[in-house]
């Protein structure tokens, strides 16, 4: 997780299937030093929504489902307020 340190990103896609690092996790260290980026967070289970929101995720986004609207939806968290709809 260095990468948080060295630099600070306008958005950053957190995906629960990532190996090594639970998106839980990721999104708290993100927070916890990015105050501003966007954090979309992907996942097959909607179940997992309300823990990633909670943890600082700004988005959610049900995977397959949401793959066709990734590209909206950053355009959106980027340009506009946030919102934690699932879209």
């Amino acid at each position: 997780m260095a990468w948080l340190i060295a630099r600070r990103f306008d958005l950053y896609l957190v995906d629960t299937k990532m190996p090594d690092e639970s998106a839980l996790g990721v999104c708290r260290s993100i927070r916890s030093i990015d105050d501003n980026g966007a954090i979309i967070c992907i996942s097959e289970d909607v179940d997992d929504r309300d823990t990633l929101l909670d943890a600082g995720a700004d988005m959610f986004m049900k995977m397959p489902d949401g793959a066709v609207q990734l590209r909206r939806m950053i355009d959106d968290v980027l340009d506009g307020p946030r919102s934690d709809a699932i879209h």
